[in-house]
């Protein structure tokens, strides 16, 4: 994976989590749980956001990777 497709590719997973369509929101999840603590920023900044769906799977994702970050948000 080049270092661009990197840079990319954790927002792209946290829009995901906002899809109709389950395997694509179980991809992303399972992806950003291997992720893990590269992860935790941009999905504590999805807890202030609009979209309910895509809030309500980053909390249960943020409480799997059990950093310190994420703690205040949830």
């Amino acid at each position: 994976m080049t270092s661009r497709a990197r840079a990319t590719e954790i927002p792209r997973l946290v829009r995901r989590l906002g899809s109709r369509r389950p395997a694509t929101v179980d991809a992303a999840r399972a992806r950003l749980a291997i992720i893990g603590a590269r992860a935790v920023d941009a999905l504590a900044e999805t807890l202030e956001g609009d979209n309910n769906k895509i809030r309500a799977n980053a909390m249960p994702l943020l409480a799997l990777i059990h950093d310190a970050r994420g703690r205040e948000p949830l």
